[in-house]
């Protein structure tokens, strides 16, 4: 049952990790969990901002709000802020995003071993990640990001277990119905905007590969997380974990018992309304799997196809 403190069994990681790498895991984690920053450095390690400040390579957290809080927010910015992120838009209207995407590929192999491949409908990059450092388990992330301004990016991540094995995807826990790929956006979407640019979101995706090892590690997901429907979070989530509502609280002292008392019915009637799908097993779409089996000799235009 949600809720519980019961401790999952690792299948991410091949070996035990050693000791300074779990016992770095930790510290990170336990930061994490009391609100600190993330910074994300090279090949994707994951660390403490120490200046608790979001530097340019500081993890691009959203923060959960309502509609109201979001309104509040916004009304808060600066106008020299408001202006750049038009200016910025502008000029994403005056090019073609994937012409945006690769100008930013300089940047991207500063800081991880990627690859760019450009398809019919959008760009793939494909990029290993050791959020744990190279001492700690190595993952693969690969991002399909669409030329269609509206559509979002599909990423997904998973484990490089042992050579000639095939790894095994990350998940499923933040990850989006029915595909398996990543969610790390949260409900507003403001972790990252096409104008960042791709080293922004992979640094993105090896925070949630680094959450991934601390759940799997110690058994509780680390800090902040997003949770649209009590199925979801009952289903999901532990007791001692952040609340998926955006509140500075805990599941236990928030939504879990209120999730708890919600009939079956009634919760997957929500989970539809919000998801349009009910809650079951995800599973990435076979075209990615046989991108990655050819050893991405067997480029699809998109995931879907």
């Amino acid at each position: 049952m949600t809720g519980s403190t019961k401790r999952v069994k690792p299948t991410l990681m091949d070996k035990k990790l050693p000791p300074h790498v779990r016992q770095n895991l930790i510290y990170v984690g336990e930061e994490l969990d009391i609100d600190k920053q993330l910074a994300v450095g090279f090949g994707g390690v994951v660390s403490i901002n120490d200046e608790d400040e979001r530097s340019e390579d500081a993890e691009r957290e959203c923060e959960r709000s309502t509609e109201g809080q979001r309104s509040q927010r916004w009304a808060g910015q600066s106008e020299g802020t408001r202006q750049a992120r038009s200016l910025a838009e502008a000029r994403l209207r005056s090019e073609s995003l994937t012409d945006h995407y690769l100008s930013g590929e300089r940047e991207v192999l500063d800081r991880y071993d990627a690859n760019f491949t450009v398809t019919n409908f959008g760009l793939w990059v494909v990029a290993p990640s050791y959020p744990l450092g190279v001492d700690g388990p190595q993952f693969h992330l690969v991002i399909f990001l669409p030329q269609n301004p509206s559509a979002r990016p599909a990423s997904w991540g998973w484990g490089v277990r042992k050579l000639g094995k095939f790894p095994k995807f990350v998940g499923p826990r933040h990850t989006n119905f029915p595909y398996h790929d990543i969610c790390a956006q949260g409900p507003l979407g403001e972790a990252w905007q096409p104008q960042d640019g791709v080293r922004q979101l992979l640094n993105l995706y090896s925070s949630w590969l680094f959450r991934h090892c601390y759940l799997e590690e110690i058994g509780k997901w680390p800090g902040r997380q997003w949770g649209a429907t009590a199925l979801y979070r009952r289903t999901e989530f532990h007791a001692d974990e952040w609340c998926g509502c955006g509140k500075f609280a805990r599941y236990r002292d928030c939504h879990m018992d209120a999730d708890l008392a919600l009939s079956q019915r009634d919760a997957e009637a929500e989970h539809i309304a919000n998801f349009n799908t009910l809650h079951f097993k995800r599973n990435p779409p076979k075209a990615l799997k046989s991108f990655i089996r050819s050893e991405w000799s067997k480029v699809p235009a998109h995931p879907l196809i």
